[in-house]
């Protein structure tokens, strides 16, 4: 069985991290048993979350899990799309540059809304950073 490691619950989502949601809902659409753990970005393979475990093999990046997974498991997520409703050529990962990008305006849009002693519990606990 597969070990997704993820990230917690915070502003009402089921994980603070959207790649971790990724991962997650990848593993749902392909049928494929999985547990969830919380993980730290320090133990996974590639510094960040998230990564899968399955037997002895740790594969991190929702991008690498969902090609892992498409292979390993002989599923193809894109099936009944047409070429044109597909939206990247199955081999072409998303640039990993996106990712600094995406942090910021996803806190950025959350801040905008909420003080920081909202925020502040979620991401470090009552104790803060």
């Amino acid at each position: 069985m597969i070990t997704l490691y993820g990230s917690f619950p915070a502003f009402d989502l089921p994980q603070s991290s959207p790649f971790v949601m990724k991962a997650e809902v990848q593993l749902k659409m392909a049928g494929i048993p999985y547990g969830l753990e919380r993980g730290t970005p320090g133990d996974g393979p590639k510094g960040k979350i998230p990564w899968i475990v399955e037997a002895d093999l740790k594969i991190g990046d929702s991008t690498f899990i969902r090609a892992y997974i498409e292979k390993a498991h002989g599923v193809d997520l894109d099936r009944g799309l047409t070429p044109e409703m597909r939206t990247a050529p199955p081999d072409c990962p998303v640039p990993a540059c996106s990712e600094p990008f995406l942090v910021t305006i996803g806190f950025g849009c959350v801040c905008i809304e909420r003080s920081p002693l909202e925020i502040r519990p979620p991401l470090f606990g009552s104790e803060g950073p």
